[in-house]
């Protein structure tokens, strides 16, 4: 598409480049939805808060910080929008505008689906936003309508039917609403039973059920390791301890092994792992909490003294893993660092295999 941007004259010289940017970020949403390219793109840049509320419609007090239509958006300007949060999740949201989607008719896709191709990129920084959220609120009996329910509902579309289902799902919404059909709730569940099986109703119980499900049987693994980790530091039964630690990580055994030492001499002390993200290979991303005394779980959720800890998935269900590296190899040299620093260790390994070869 051809992207036209419209900013103050004085925000010119940190914008170049910025339209190429928009313009290939929704050609790989097209190419991934295998919708249409678009044909202009129209995006305005106000200065501040004021100029922009003053540029909408009056009647949409509720937009706070982007406005949509098919061809056209609006920001705020700022020295950091070719890279926030706001722009990825604006270009997504005009795709499903351009295809024809009203974002009142399925809100929960015009504000799930951004998360899912931030998913693509950050899968465990977007999880870790969500997941949390999702388990409280399931776990309370809530049936929340929240950011973190849309993004769940618009994750169990892409498991259930892949990209180019779900691209034939947008593009369908989308061909009803061009045809002043949004309102129509009958044809509205024919999209639905024709892309999965199931009315709209059934698709919003379905959706929670498998959450529900993979939360809680999570959970449930968990407590029963939490408990086994305790039982053995209580009956210093350093065997069966060692059988929670993942045998692969030998130097994670030897930490171990000193950790059981000193937590076998000190008084007992409970610990709560709440799932955070699901990993590849069936492996999960905990937090890890020390349990006060008489403080229930959602106090727990609450506490600040918490670690984030790997547990591995194996024959015999999870074993705890230690921190959640990630791997930078190199020919001589593998940095391990927090999955947030991959950058920064590919940029000092060369540097540290210098030294390494002195």
């Amino acid at each position: 598409p051809t992207v036209n941007v419209f900013a103050e004259p004085n925000a010119a010289g940190q914008l170049a480049g910025f339209a190429a940017q928009i313009a290939q970020s929704y050609q790989e949403i097209s190419d991934q939805l295998g919708g249409p390219a678009g044909n202009t793109i129209d995006v305005f840049l106000l200065p501040d808060d004021e100029s922009f509320r003053s540029s909408i419609s009056i009647a949409e007090p509720d937009i706070q910080n982007q406005w949509i239509t098919a061809g056209a958006l609006k920001l705020i300007y700022s020295d950091q929008i070719s890279s926030s949060y706001i722009l990825e999740d604006s270009i997504v949201k005009l795709y499903l505008a351009d295809v024809g989607i009203d974002k009142d008719v399925v809100p929960w896709l015009w504000d799930g689906l951004p998360q899912i191709f931030m998913e693509q990129e950050q899968a465990i920084a977007v999880q870790k936003r969500f997941i949390p959220t999702l388990h409280s609120d399931i776990e309370a009996e809530l049936d929340a309508d929240t950011l973190a329910s849309d993004w769940a509902a618009a994750h169990y579309l892409l498991d259930k039917i892949g990209w180019a289902g779900v691209g034939k799902f947008i593009s369908e919404f989308g061909e009803l609403c061009k045809s002043g059909r949004c309102g129509d709730q009958i044809a509205i569940n024919d999209i639905y039973i024709a892309n999965l099986g199931v009315d709209q109703q059934r698709f919003e119980t379905d959706w929670r059920d498998y959450w529900n499900n993979r939360l809680t049987t999570a959970q449930n693994e968990l407590d029963a390791l939490a408990i086994k980790r305790s039982f053995a530091v209580a009956e210093n039964d350093i065997s069966s301890f060692m059988q929670t630690v993942d045998s692969n990580l030998p130097y994670l055994q030897a930490e171990q092994a000193h950790w059981f030492g000193d937590a076998s001499q000190n008084d007992p002390v409970e610990y709560k792992y709440r799932p955070i993200a699901f990993l590849p290979d069936g492996d999960i991303l905990t937090k890890v909490f020390i349990v006060p005394d008489e403080v229930n779980d959602s106090a727990v959720n609450n506490q600040t003294s918490a670690a984030e800890i790997q547990f591995t998935r194996g024959d015999n269900g999870y074993t705890w893993a230690g921190p959640n590296f990630s791997k930078t190899s190199g020919e001589w040299l593998e940095i391990y660092t927090h999955h947030t620093a991959t950058d920064w260790a590919a940029e000092i390994l060369p540097e540290a295999e210098r030294y390494y070869l002195r």
